[in-house]
């Protein structure tokens, strides 16, 4: 289903481009989000694997009965990773969307006063120079190499602000502190999301881990109010039954 929305998408800006130019840089712009597509895809396909050999075991072990908190803890495990899956493929999607409008300009921070010179202009590039510096920030965080993702995605809000990518950058930020079990920093990040971009595309995964930060940072009445909220804004979706799971987990509720 991505391949093809990839695909429609790759036909229609090639209907829309004045000259081969235009033409070439969509033609390797999405060559490159293809790959991207191909490397998750093959990462499910391995994820899924692995799934079902713990799936295997649950089954196991409800048939004996020998162990049903630590079953319950995988389950819950397993239902997560699902969740984060699904919510790689949708950044993709919503990647493709969005590669049209990526090729209007973005402006950088101002840069800062040079003494003896009062107007010091805003230098202007192009949103292929940001979809790049974007997609390696988010290749690192892939690979988990987080540290280094970090780097990139903080590099790409301190040169361009007002980027299509703005909120990505923080939700990624987030993702890659809590990987790192930094609670407070990946709890700041999705607080951002949380706040300011609320109509996002990103608010639903956001919510769910601002509400562990919480937890871990045992500052629990946040953590209930942020998970409950989640529940009552998106019911019925994988977010909502995530974090009503999590707060039975954690004892909140029974």
């Amino acid at each position: 289903m991505i391949i093809r929305i990839a695909v429609a998408l790759s036909l229609l800006f090639l209907l829309g481009c004045s000259n081969d130019e235009e033409r070439l840089k969509v033609n390797r712009d999405i060559a490159n989000l293809q790959e991207q597509i191909y490397e998750l895809e093959r990462s499910q396909t391995e994820l899924k694997g692995d799934l079902r050999r713990a799936l295997d075991e649950v089954d196991r072990k409800v048939e004996d009965r020998s162990s049903q908190a630590d079953v319950q803890d995988q389950v819950f495990s397993i239902k997560e990773t699902l969740s984060q899956v699904e919510a790689r493929v949708q950044d993709l999607d919503s990647k493709i969307a969005s590669l049209g409008r990526t090729r209007t300009d973005v402006a950088t921070a101002p840069m800062q006063p040079v003494e003896g010179d009062e107007s010091v202009p805003i230098e202007s590039v192009s949103g292929e120079v940001v979809e790049q510096q974007f997609n390696k920030a988010y290749l690192d965080f892939n690979r988990g190499k987080y540290d280094v993702a970090t780097l990139g995605f903080q590099g790409v809000l301190e040169n361009f602000p007002n980027s299509p990518y703005t909120d990505a950058c923080y939700y990624y930020l987030g993702r890659s502190f809590l990987e790192n079990k930094d609670y407070q920093q990946a709890g700041e990040n999705f607080r951002v999301i949380t706040t300011q971009y609320t109509k996002g595309d990103f608010i639903k995964q956001a919510m769910y881990y601002e509400g562990q930060c919480y937890y871990y940072l045992n500052q629990h009445s946040k953590a209930i109010l942020t998970l409950r909220e989640l529940i009552k804004q998106f019911p019925g979706t994988q977010e909502g039954m995530l974090a009503n799971q999590f707060l039975k987990k954690a004892g909140y509720e029974k």
